[in-house]
């Protein structure tokens, strides 16, 4: 409350000043308090503005990406983590969870780069949960943010777009998507979610075959086993992992022999062939069936004897058999 000669008035309370004007005395009074009001008003809007000026909190922002961002099944994707920070402090016990779609999975070797001095508490190859905390995030410079980034390779055999989010406003977990960090020991977070899409393509089955030579044959002879292992897909090798024939009942393996392999189209790779003599099976390890290729397996085999005068032995390429890193199916 303010009171000045006949003029008594509070904040809250309109202004009437001097409603008898021929008070000239009263009327001064009451222009003088006026004035005096206005200006400590002007002091305390003042005062206002100075418990306010101080800096505001860090704008920071977390994106993520794959690189590249559209693969062939199995092959790997750097996923890159990239958080900034527009403080002029940086940003301490920085946390970030991406709980990756189930299709993608961190891949051997993890190749980690880690510019952000995260403790990399999961990111374990096979899993899909990367879990980074105790990082921090540099300090801004200028019209320039303070920058850092997390990088992880990671694959995918499901064909299809998998797309990663990491969520807005969301404190991280073990099993919870999310980023937050600390300015001068107060919570900040991104206040806009960010999404990337990995891509995979879809590829063809790859087919096999087999011959014999002679056929039919005489029991006791050599017999040539001949293999054929077809990559239909002109954009993508398929990298073998194994491949086991195994022969009909009565079939064995010569031995010792020369069995080969031979591999043809962009990018083949030649394995390594096991066919042991007496064994019942020839064995490719390893090796790449190019772009539009095949790799060919060639043993010598036989059939000691038979039941009657002819027998008729099938021998086919089972589903499955021809195990590959791009998750297809023969």
């Amino acid at each position: 409350m303010y009171s000045e000669a006949s003029c008594v008035h509070t904040l809250s309370t309109p202004i009437e000043c001097n409603p008898y004007p021929s008070d000239v005395r009263a009327d001064r009074a009451c222009g003088a308090s006026l004035a005096a009001r206005a200006s400590r008003f002007a002091r305390v809007v003042v005062s206002a503005a100075a418990l306010f000026s101080g800096a505001a909190l860090a704008s920071t922002t977390i994106n993520h990406q794959f690189t590249p961002a559209t693969i062939n099944p199995g092959d790997v994707s750097q996923y890159k983590i990239t958080i900034a920070n527009s403080s002029t402090v940086p940003l301490t016990a920085a946390a970030v969870t991406e709980v990756l779609p189930a299709a993608v999975t961190i891949a051997s070797p993890t190749g980690i780069t880690n510019t952000c001095g995260f403790t990399v508490t999961a990111a374990a190859p096979g899993t899909s949960t990367v879990y980074l905390t105790a990082g921090t995030i540099p300090a801004g410079t200028g019209a320039v943010d303070g920058q850092c980034f997390f990088q992880i390779n990671v694959t995918a055999t499901t064909p299809g777009n998998h797309v990663a989010v990491i969520p807005a406003n969301t404190t991280p977990g073990p099993g919870t998507s999310g980023y937050t960090a600390k300015e001068s020991g107060v919570d900040v977070f991104n206040t806009t979610p960010a999404s990337a899409t990995l891509s995979v393509n879809t590829l063809l089955n790859p087919t096999g075959s087999k011959a014999f030579a002679p056929s039919p044959a005489i029991a006791g002879d050599t017999v040539a086993l001949t293999i054929t292992l077809t990559n239909p897909n002109a954009g993508a090798m398929l990298p073998i992992t194994t491949f086991t024939d195994t022969l009909p009942a009565g079939m064995t393996v010569i031995g010792p022999g020369s069995p080969a392999v031979a591999c043809t189209g962009t990018g083949f790779v030649n394995g390594a062939l096991t066919a042991t003599g007496g064994s019942g099976s020839v064995t490719l390890t390893g090796g790449t069936i190019g772009q539009s290729g095949t790799c060919t397996l060639k043993a010598n085999v036989r059939v000691a004897s038979i039941a009657g005068t002819t027998q008729a032995f099938n021998n086919v390429v089972a589903i499955g058999a021809i195990g590959n890193s791009r998750g297809l199916t023969s």
